[in-house]
């Protein structure tokens, strides 16, 4: 659909906030004002207003209008306490939280979302993988995004098997991830191995025959 605005055309408050213009400042405190009080995620309130505009055609001006009524609004304290309010709702609903963990899953399960991803990162082995992967040359660096366990990208996998090992850089992660991380695995049919790298760095040996055992156990 065309918007009516010209190629280029730039909203008049763009880059500008209630700090730095008391345009800005005036509309969001009047949007602050008429809006304290009011639950938007109330269905009664929603119905109500898709009631008062059914029928009614929205101009490309009204449309420009309320987009930058709502940036306005966005950048005000009050403003920003309703959206995180609202998001912490919306994450405590159960189905709200199913229903975006199958649309993540639709989307890497997706080959063309996939390649498009791994094109976009530009990911190579870190200096961590490298070691791994001349250590263990029977396993596949996948951690490209080559390969995809329900929403899931492990570092390597075992191929024509359902081994697959994560490394986990100290930095970068949680120690309650990786229990998190295993368990998920595991319901999707998959036997993940993590590898912290303190354990690789200090215990190297003690890794080397552990993969190995499994390696030569799921062969």
């Amino acid at each position: 659909m065309s918007s009516g605005f010209a190629k280029g055309y730039t909203p008049w408050n763009k880059g500008l906030t209630k700090e730095t213009d008391a345009r800005v400042k005036k509309i969001a405190e009047n949007i602050s004002k008429s809006l304290k009080g009011i639950d938007h995620s109330n269905e009664i309130y929603r119905k109500k207003i898709s009631e008062t505009l059914k029928g009614h055609e929205v101009s490309d001006v009204t449309r420009a209008k309320i987009s930058e009524s709502m940036i306005a609004f966005a950048s005000t304290d009050y403003g920003k306490k309703r959206h995180h309010e609202m998001r912490l709702k919306q994450w405590s609903n159960e189905g709200f939280r199913e229903q975006r963990s199958n649309r993540v899953t639709a989307d890497w399960e997706n080959v063309e979302f996939r390649d498009k991803q791994k094109d976009a990162r530009n990911i190579n082995p870190n200096k961590l993988e490298q070691d791994f992967a001349r250590t263990f040359p029977k396993l596949e660096f996948v951690g490209d995004f080559s390969f995809i366990v329900g929403s899931k990208n492990p570092d390597f996998i075992l191929p024509d098997t359902n081994f697959c090992v994560d490394l986990f850089g100290d930095y970068w992660h949680e120690l309650e991830e990786e229990q998190k991380r295993i368990r998920y695995f595991k319901k999707k049919g998959y036997d993940l191995t993590i590898i912290w790298e303190h354990e690789w760095t200090n215990n190297k040996d003690e890794i080397i025959e552990k993969i190995n055992n499994a390696i030569e156990k799921n062969a």
